[in-house]
């Protein structure tokens, strides 16, 4: 406790008062200002007792307290050698009065004195936010208290551009409260008694005790606030804790619907996103590791780590040792806890089954308030959902994948009459990914030696989990279809594929209209011709070529191409040595070769007797949905 040194009981506090008054009672002020208190009492013609000669003392403290300017603080600190100096004056007058007005001054300063600590001892904070003379507080982006200690009024205001100063007083002590934009303040902790970190609503501060004096300075953004009084320090810091936003209207509530920063990298259906982060600060690396995610900003040699960990991810150990603060923190409807430590802070709590992290050297109140940004991602899994490479799922029935690991890329397919089978490749790693239809039979799992066997659950079904070395394994089944997901991709990878793998679904799509419009009808002129019903946007006609049977009409868009060819008699070849994609599929009634290579894309079908190749440098599904709107013109 700071500010006024009394005891802790009335006769302590009135010896030590007495033995102030008596120690300077001859003075060599006293003279002149007794005769001046004495002529006040005998004008007024009060009676010597004291509640009359009280009200002298009150009048008297007022005009000091008035007096003083915040440019005079050192008179401000020294308050109670003001109201020594008072009392003593009063009682060197009563030095030459009689007994009776003696005895009465010294009860009337008795009076005064205990009264502090009888207010002290009755002073609670209630839970009201209704500020505290709010007309004062009137300037853009003000804060104003909403708790003043009892016994103090307002007493002045200075606006120093930069800073506003608002000073409170009671009859011996006074209360600054000073808001100042883009200042640093230097706190004097010279032969501080006290100097200690603390928290004044969500904001790390500075605590200093230095005499009779007390400060707590915190930031809020680039706003800097203090309090500063010779009271006590723990209603400073009451008051400096009650201090509010006075002139903003309250931020509507966040809608179901929010915005997270860099949503591109929230690729994962679960766990949670931030919807702020600090100005400055820039993406660094996300990772998810399937039972944690990790996300990190920078800002010079700053950083900002949000972090989340699932259930099954194991324990976080948080080291709490030689912390500076550690306290708890309410984050929405979360307890969680708030721990800083040199100039790293902080903030742990969970959500359901979800441990949650934001840590880092940004300022703490940022920490905080980052922290508090938290949202769920909130994505479910829909009937619909989005496959990786949809063009390698020509079956109308059976599943698909809707999650691989970020660098593999497709490296073969097969649709055989029992099992589909898909390869990625990322170096020297695979991931491969099988179906095994009805009738295929059972499939055999080597299990000897193995790291690991165990039960897990993908979805609603019960699946066999295997980890053997450098390769992971999980088998499950869906209806009568047995799927499989292995490979040399991390174990928590295997599982998040299988996670993801879903059922195609696919619909029936409506017979095509006996009306159709062709694209440059006026073109395919010869007998027995086919036109394209459908042309990419932006691709115009180049050129047409016959050479015997063979025509070949040519579209240009820029640097892209595609060639539409149609042959009576012969057989469009392809090469597919080191194709990236060689398949059968579907056109209309005809059955279809698909080969991609070198950007390059080969669709060859036939009608009948007639033989045609789409060939371009699109994309794959527009040189698919070209051949799909080829129609016979004449």
């Amino acid at each position: 406790m700071s500010g006024k040194v009394y005891g802790l009981s009335k006769k302590a506090m009135t010896e030590k008062y007495e033995d102030l008054v008596f120690t300077r009672l001859m003075a060599v002020y006293a003279e002149d200002e007794s005769a001046r208190i004495l002529a006040e009492i005998e004008k007024e013609n009060i009676t010597a007792n004291a509640s009359g000669i009280k009200k002298i003392f009150d009048r008297e403290e007022r005009k000091e307290n008035l007096a003083v300017l915040w440019k005079y603080s050192k008179k401000v600190i020294n308050f109670v050698a003001m109201v020594v100096f008072v009392a003593i004056v009063s009682l060197s007058s009563v030095v030459v009065a009689s007994a009776d007005v003696r005895e009465a001054v010294a009860e009337a300063i008795y009076h005064l004195v205990l009264r502090e600590t009888d207010r002290y001892t009755e002073v609670s904070i209630g839970n009201s936010s209704g500020f505290i003379d709010p007309e004062i507080y009137d300037w853009e982006g003000a804060y104003a208290p909403t708790y003043i200690p009892n016994g103090f009024s307002f007493g002045e205001m200075q606006d120093l551009d930069s800073q506003k100063i608002v000073t409170y007083f009671s009859e011996t002590n006074f209360i600054s409260f000073v808001q100042a934009q883009n200042v640093i303040q230097q706190a004097d902790t010279e032969n501080a008694d006290r100097i200690e970190q603390i928290i004044i609503n969500n904001s790390e501060g500075l605590l200093v005790v230095k005499g009779e004096l007390t400060s707590l300075t915190w930031n809020i953004g680039d706003t800097l606030f203090t309090v500063l009084g010779n009271y006590y320090t723990e209603e400073l810091i009451n008051m400096a804790q009650s201090i509010k936003p006075i002139n903003k209207t309250e931020e509507p509530k966040p809608e179901e619907e929010y915005t997270f920063v860099d949503p591109e990298i929230y690729t994962w259906n679960r766990g949670y996103g931030l919807t702020y982060v600090t100005e400055g600060y820039s993406l660094y690396s996300a990772k998810d590791a399937f039972l944690s995610i990790a996300i990190n900003y920078k800002k010079g040699e700053n950083y900002i780590a949000f972090a989340q960990h699932f259930e099954g991810g194991g324990n976080l150990h948080l080291d709490t040792e030689d912390a500076d603060i550690t306290k708890d923190i309410q984050i929405g409807e979360s307890k969680g806890l708030l721990v800083i430590k040199d100039d790293w802070s902080c903030v742990l709590w969970s959500i359901e089954d979800v441990l949650i992290q934001v840590s880092g050297t940004a300022p703490t109140e940022e920490i905080i308030r980052i922290a508090k940004g938290v949202k769920p991602l909130e994505k479910s899994a829909t009937e619909e959902y989005e496959f990786v490479d949809p063009e390698i799922y020509v079956w109308e029935e059976g599943f698909g994948l809707t999650y691989v690991p970020k660098d593999f890329t497709l490296y073969n397919s097969k649709d055989l009459e029992l099992s589909r089978i898909i390869n990625y490749k990322k170096g020297e790693y695979y991931i491969s990914f099988v179906q095994y239809l009805d009738g295929s039979g059972s499939v055999n799992t080597d299990t000897e030696n193995a790291d690991l066997v165990e039960t897990i659950r993908i979805g609603e079904s019960e699946a066999f989990h295997v980890i053997k070395n450098d390769w992971s394994c999980v088998l499950w089944s869906i209806e009568d279809v047995l799927i499989q997901v292995s490979g040399t991709a991390p174990t928590e990878e295997i599982i998040r594929i299988a996670e993801g793998v879903k059922p195609i679904n696919k619909t029936e799509e409506p017979e095509p209209k006996e009306e159709y419009t062709f694209v440059d009808p006026e073109i395919y002129d010869w007998e027995g011709a086919y036109a394209p019903t459908y042309i990419p946007k932006g691709f115009v006609f180049y050129q047409k070529q016959k050479f015997g049977s063979q025509f070949f009409v040519d579209y240009m868009r820029g640097d892209e191409y595609i060639s539409f060819l149609q042959a009576g008699d012969v057989i469009f070849q392809v090469d597919t040595e080191d194709a990236e994609i060689n398949k059968k599929i579907v056109i209309g009634e005809s059955e279809g070769l698909l080969v991609s290579e070198n950007g390059n894309t080969y669709l060859n079908w036939c009608i009948g007797n007639t033989n045609f190749q789409i060939y371009g440098t699109c994309e794959i599904d527009e040189i698919i949905k070209i051949a799909e709107g080829v129609k016979p013109i004449n």
